[in-house]
């Protein structure tokens, strides 16, 4: 599977990020289907790069909320941005009951410098 790519309009440090709603779906025979997500482990991950450590890392009531398991519907929850300005990478995994995981969404999540 290939992954999906969304990159974040820029944030500023010391700002909120008012949040947003992600709904996962797959292609089962031609037509979009959502992902259940019923006992999965959801990953959301911010790095400087590829081979650099974990900046921030979100989950389950720690930045992500469930807001309709067999739906795939998961909300990105709102927070204030407290990471150091940088254009970080991140990916979104899904770890499903069976063990199977997989990377459903990759892009970019920038953080600016406030001027004052």
């Amino acid at each position: 599977m290939t992954p999906g790519t969304f990159n974040f309009k820029p944030q500023y440090r010391g700002n909120t990020f008012n949040g947003t709603q992600l709904t996962f779906t797959s292609l089962v025979d031609g037509v979009d289907t959502p992902v259940n997500l019923v006992g999965a482990t959801l990953l959301m991950q911010l790095k400087k790069s590829v081979s650099s450590t974990v900046s921030a890392a979100l989950t389950i009531n720690n930045g992500l909320t469930l807001v309709n398991a067999t739906g795939g519907v998961v909300n990105i929850d709102k927070f204030l941005v407290a990471l150091d300005p940088y254009k970080y990478l991140y990916d979104f995994k899904i770890t499903f009951p069976d063990g199977t995981v997989s990377t459903y969404l990759t892009g970019t999540f920038e953080v600016k410098q406030n001027l004052v």
